[in-house]
């Protein structure tokens, strides 16, 4: 089999196969314990000194230490591949039919791919970007890619939002109060909310670019609002909930903010519909940055 054949087939099946598995609601190990699969090197315990860190389970899957917990990273079995670490934290699924030659790597199809003892291993990208260094090739993105080390944007809102310690803020009636109530980015926010009333609290936009509040609360968000100009246009809308971890984040929407002061941070304002009851409504704000 040619080499452009072999990665044309890994690409089909990769995609058909490795993807799409989630990271807030997979079926793996979210113990702490070690794994005990083939890769050959100790297990170890989860902590947040090893966040990141990768191992392989007894059930063939490659699992990523998050805190104080594991994920699913990659399913090798449903791939055919058989899980190795070629070192304490870092695991990869290997096709163990492959050959090639120790030390090459390249990128194809997004996909990192390095001979580990004449083996092909694979590591899925997703939304990281796959680059091709002198020793080896890795997926590289801030932290945002896909399966290849980092998480998915909807991933890292999941986690955050399950993870994080919430901050407890409390909405105001009147807009022009907005500034008493300010919530940061990429934590989850519960908010307070008045006995059927509009309610507003702010958050910042350091940079232009594409925000995006996850919603833990269904039927809350009513709009976003610009300082000065009023409610932006157009007016965001429901896209569904985050994939990842649909019954946790059930709702989000994108908006297309700027920052237009003399310096960053500028506040932009939530508008939330009146509950009956009041109660709390819980969400989370991103800026999707593009890599």
């Amino acid at each position: 089999m040619t080499g452009r054949t072999f990665f044309a087939l890994m690409g089909s099946l990769i995609a058909g196969s490795l993807v799409g598995l989630s990271a807030c609601d997979d079926d793996g190990d979210d113990t702490g314990t070690g794994g005990t699969g083939t890769g050959g090197t100790a297990a170890w315990d989860c902590t947040p000194d090893k966040n990141g860190w990768t191992q392989c389970t007894a059930a063939n899957q490659v699992q990523i230490c998050h805190n104080d917990h594991f994920h699913t990273e990659m399913d090798c079995a449903a791939a055919g591949f058989t899980c190795h670490e070629h070192e304490q934290g870092e695991a990869i699924c290997v096709d163990e039919s492959s050959t090639c030659t120790d030390g090459e790597h390249q990128c194809q199809d997004n996909n990192a791919y390095n001979c580990h003892d004449g083996h092909w291993g694979i590591e899925i990208c997703g939304t990281a970007d796959c680059h091709d260094h002198a020793d080896a090739a890795h997926c590289e993105g801030g932290g945002t890619g896909g399966y290849g080390g980092g998480h998915s944007f909807p991933e890292e809102a999941c986690h955050e939002f399950e993870d994080g310690t919430p901050h407890e803020v409390t909405a105001v009636e009147t807009f022009s109060e907005f500034p008493n109530c300010h919530m940061d980015r990429d934590v989850p926010i519960h908010i307070t909310v008045p006995d059927n009333a509009t309610s507003y609290c702010h958050f910042p936009v350091t940079e232009t670019g594409d925000y995006v509040v996850f919603m833990g609360t269904a039927d809350a968000f009513e709009t976003i609002h610009h300082r000065e100009n009023g409610a932006i246009s157009p007016t965001p809308t429901d896209e569904g909930a985050n994939g990842e971890c649909s019954s946790v984040l059930v709702e989000h929407y994108h908006a297309t903010l700027e920052m237009d002061g003399s310096s960053p941070p500028v506040p932009y304002i939530i508008e939330l519909k009146p509950i009956a009851g009041g109660g709390e409504v819980e969400l989370i704000v991103k800026l999707h940055e593009e890599h």
